[in-house]
């Protein structure tokens, strides 16, 4: 994913993007968040991968990249997530990295793999290289097939700011006539009776209502975030095996 926590250790930034995805990841960066040392690129792996699970009827589509933004971040904080210490110069630039890695990434997929789509896995809220009109350039990427947004608007139907809202990638994803789906879409509640947040009672109404709409807007799939077979203490995105959500989205 883009901070690297299943994976290498590293925050993906604009050099990564850039063409960095081709070089195994540095060991150093790995040791520091934990994780053994990659030996592969990222590229590499992409092959691997793709070649062994092509067949595999568990699989729906491929995500090259979770939530991928190509911002900028100093090396004393790439192995940590770059949180709260990244930047983005320059959205375009940003924007040119992305759609090349798409271009790239998803052709080697779809060349290997030509029975399944490749999905965006774009948070879609404004990132480095997506923002505004760049959603919709790097969504034109003919590597990918789905677009894809986040959504942890609350219980808004369809949240964010006139930039980068739901409505305007539903919009963005039509021009570029590809399908969009809700890759994410959580509300926090509470199972244990906890102040400050829904109950899971009325997440499973509001998320419902919210599922509704942005199907009835174009959006061509809803997943929730997050199932969770264990209760979690306080307000949380957990959805639980008896969770009413669950009954009212099968419904």
């Amino acid at each position: 994913n883009q901070w690297g926590g299943c994976d290498d250790g590293r925050y993906k930034d604009l050099t990564w993007y850039q063409g960095g995805y081709n070089n195994v990841p540095s060991a150093s960066l790995a040791a520091t968040a934990g994780l053994p040392a990659p030996p592969l690129s990222y590229a590499a792996w992409v092959s691997a991968v793709v070649s062994r699970y092509a067949t595999s009827p568990a699989l729906g589509m491929w995500e090259p990249m979770g939530e991928a933004e190509a911002g900028t971040c100093s090396t004393a904080y790439l192995s940590n997530g770059c949180g709260g210490h990244t930047s983005c110069p320059n959205q375009n630039t940003a924007a040119n990295a992305l759609t090349n890695f798409f271009t790239t990434v998803g052709g080697a997929i779809h060349s290997l793999d030509p029975s399944h789509l490749v999905e965006a896995g774009l948070l879609g809220g404004g990132q480095c290289g997506t923002g505004g009109s760049n959603y919709q350039k790097v969504g034109a990427s003919k590597g990918l097939d789905v677009l894809s947004f986040h959504d942890y608007y609350g219980t808004a139907d369809f949240g964010s700011d006139i930039y980068n809202g739901v409505s305007v990638r539903i919009t963005q994803a039509t021009n570029d006539k590809k399908p969009l789906i809700a890759g994410e879409d959580g509300i926090i509640a509470s199972s244990d009776g906890t102040t400050g947040c829904a109950t899971i009672t009325d997440r499973a109404t509001e998320m419902e209502a919210k599922a509704a709409a942005q199907f009835g807007a174009g959006v061509d799939a809803f997943i929730v975030w997050n199932f969770e077979p264990n209760p979690i203490p306080g307000c949380s995105y957990a959805v639980l095996t008896d969770d009413p959500l669950i009954t009212g989205l099968h419904s």
